[in-house]
């Protein structure tokens, strides 16, 4: 499932422009009652939704003509745990933690390195024609995210485009603040790592606290429903933040359930928390290894007490030494 509030922005745009209602909603079975009074669509009918959207525009960049009016708003409660989260690094990460309960198949990876952090777009569906509406629409709404805590970009932002460039140069690098990179690996914005302190001017800890709350409850009622909803949770959670990583009963705090309720539900999914976290402990040391940061000091920076103890847990996990690993890599 995936939430109306796009639906109905780009259902409202388009037929102000003068777009025929029913060539907009053919083969969706969607009518105007369900568009503005669902909450969420099946995929399909957003997908074909949006496809009739873009060969009806006739322009290039429906993306951002969309969320240039939807922005951060359209998130609904995840936006809200954004814009009233403390620090940028903490919205980012609510941004990843929450991103399915939003649109079932997209998920936004936020990968926090030391240097360079970067917020990347998984789809778990073929959109078809509709993956760069999908793409400008994400990119966008967390450029404007990054604005509005950080108050400039400084052109310090890069948007890694998966596609080619075409004619959508001109656009892209007329709407997006930074280095825009077609052809790339993946979908993804990058942004200085030290942001991720940057203080909110619109932190609210009742409205955090409340919209966390929500998110979680939402969760636990996804369970059954999407595929091992904790267990991409606790992954995204951890891959978004800095070391040193939080530890079970932290991470069932933030999640306003008991600690034995949470491993319970890793359980149910076939994980634990000890070992979620053991991967993403290994997988920030081969992040920092490529980063070429000595052994010494990723074992200090992770918890070791020492780097032999360090160099133990990695061949274990990993199946070679740290060495090795790098120079295999």
């Amino acid at each position: 499932m995936i939430s109306a509030h796009f639906a109905r922005v780009l259902y409202r745009d388009l037929i102000a422009s003068g777009v025929s209602e029913h060539e907009l909603l053919s083969k969706t079975g969607l009518d105007h009652e369900q568009i503005w009074h669902s909450q969420k669509l099946l995929p399909q009918q957003f997908l074909t939704f949006v496809s009739n959207a873009k060969a009806l525009y006739g322009g290039s960049s429906l993306g951002f003509m969309v969320s240039g009016r939807n922005r951060i708003t359209g998130l609904g409660m995840m936006g809200l745990a954004m814009m009233s989260a403390p620090t940028l690094g903490a919205g980012l990460q609510a941004m990843a933690s929450f991103s399915g309960l939003q649109a079932g198949y997209i998920r936004i990876v936020v990968l926090a390195g030391t240097l360079q952090t970067r917020v990347r777009i998984h789809i778990d569906e073929d959109v078809g024609d509709c993956l760069d509406i999908h793409v400008e629409s994400i990119i966008s709404i967390v450029q404007e995210y990054l604005v509005d805590i950080c108050g400039k970009s400084d052109h310090q932002l890069t948007f890694n485009i998966s596609y080619d460039e075409a004619a959508r140069g001109p656009d892209y690098r007329k709407y997006l603040h930074g280095d825009v990179i077609f052809g790339a690996s993946h979908n993804e914005v990058l942004l200085p790592s030290s942001w991720l302190t940057t203080l909110s001017p619109f932190s609210d800890t009742h409205l955090w606290v409340m919209a966390r709350k929500s998110l979680s409850q939402q969760l636990v009622n996804s369970s059954g429903q999407a595929s091992n909803p904790f267990t991409m949770h606790i992954r995204s959670a951890f891959s978004a933040q800095q070391p040193p990583l939080p530890d079970i009963q932290a991470m069932a705090d933030s999640l306003h359930v008991s600690s034995r309720t949470l491993n319970r539900r890793l359980q149910d999914e076939g994980t634990t928390f000890r070992q979620l976290r053991l991967e993403a402990i290994h997988n920030w040391a081969k992040r920092l290894l490529l980063e070429k940061v000595s052994v010494e000091a990723i074992a200090l920076s992770l918890g070791y007490e020492n780097p032999a103890n360090f160099r133990r847990s990695f061949r274990d996990y990993v199946g070679c030494s740290p060495t090795e690993w790098l120079a295999q890599s």
